[in-house]
């Protein structure tokens, strides 16, 4: 019977990247690069959104002199903005992490390095998911009330 290629490495035994097997082409590392270059973009464009978002929560708060706070629905609102921008901000930092990730992977020929960047991209990925979810029932919830309310 054949070897089953999905069969973890015995104990002990060296990793593909330390065998030798685990290599790139220089279209691989022109790739890699271009790619990582884009997420660091997309990551820092995030983040610097996230952050102008809570300096306008703070502007408002501060142009109200709270009052948008004095009330129930005023302070969900705002602890559910909030909430939403620092997730949005932690996503930013999760794809900055798993391209940096990628790039020390790629240049270094390490599993555990790509391991890590993919890791870290799953976790933006779900998050913006979730995101996406959200904003779709948001959506079908505001047309069925506007459909309601003729």
């Amino acid at each position: 019977m054949a070897d089953n290629p999905y069969k973890p490495p015995a104990a002990g035994a060296d990793t593909a990247a330390e065998e030798g097997m685990f290599t790139f082409s220089d279209y691989d590392l022109e790739t890699v690069s271009k790619m990582t270059t884009w997420m660091r973009l997309v990551s820092s464009l995030q983040f610097v959104i996230g952050l102008l978002v809570l300096a306008l929560l703070g502007w408002i708060a501060i142009a109200t002199r709270g009052a948008l706070f004095l009330f129930t629905p005023g302070i969900i609102v705002v602890v559910v903005l909030v909430a939403y921008v620092v997730l949005f901000m932690l996503g930013a930092q999760w794809l900055r992490k798993s391209c940096i990730a990628f790039y020390e992977g790629v240049e270094e020929s390490s599993e555990t390095g790509l391991a890590a960047g993919f890791r870290k991209l799953r976790l933006y990925l779900v998050l913006y998911g979730v995101f996406t979810v959200l904003g779709l029932v948001g959506s079908v919830l505001k047309l069925l009330a506007a459909g309601g309310a003729r």
